[in-house]
């Protein structure tokens, strides 16, 4: 039921959606009263450091450590932006990050073969909120709004030898959560 109704509100390019959020609130900045309406867009960037394990089947398992150098070169495309729409007490805020990743490798062992995986993942926070009490540079807002997280991982496998075995998944998930603070 989420992915359905995601289907039909969201582009189905992640980037093409987040692109579409930030234009949107750039376009309503420039039409938009001058006296009430502020906005503000920041466009960053988070390169993490990532230390995974993963068991398969029969109790294989492997370990990998990914520095934040590793990422950038593995780093197909990524975006990331926020920003807050305000007109009176009236905001909207929004956060949006997206990523695709790709890695190519190899397995070592008496029966080698080649590896290689594909993440893509879009994070995307949209909230609307309302000012309770602004003075003298201090501000209470309170918000409530969503978060909808889309992940997808393809993992190709092709061992080598005589056996030459080939394996490919597909993880593919996403959900919505409900956002509310102050």
């Amino acid at each position: 039921m989420t992915r359905s109704i995601l289907n039909t509100l969201l582009p189905h390019d992640p980037f093409s959606t987040a692109l579409a959020v930030t234009v949107a609130t750039i376009i309503t900045a420039v039409t938009a009263n001058a006296q009430d309406y502020h906005n503000s867009v920041t466009l960053y960037g988070l390169v993490p450091w990532v230390d995974t394990e993963v068991t398969g089947s029969g109790g294989n398992s492997a370990e990998s450590s990914v520095t934040p150098g590793d990422i950038i070169d593995s780093l197909e495309f990524g975006f990331m932006a926020a920003g807050e729409s305000r007109f009176g007490k009236f905001s909207f805020l929004y956060d949006a990050v997206y990523s695709d990743l790709e890695e190519n490798g190899t397995l070592g062992g008496p029966f080698a073969g080649a590896a290689q995986v594909d993440v893509k993942m879009l994070i995307a926070s949209a909230a609307l909120g309302y000012v309770f009490y602004e003075e003298n540079g201090r501000l209470l807002q309170g918000y409530g709004g969503i978060r909808v997280v889309d992940v997808r991982t393809d993992v190709g496998l092709v061992g080598g030898g005589p056996v030459g075995a080939a394996y490919d998944a597909r993880i593919d998930e996403t959900w919505v959560d409900p956002m509310i603070g102050l």
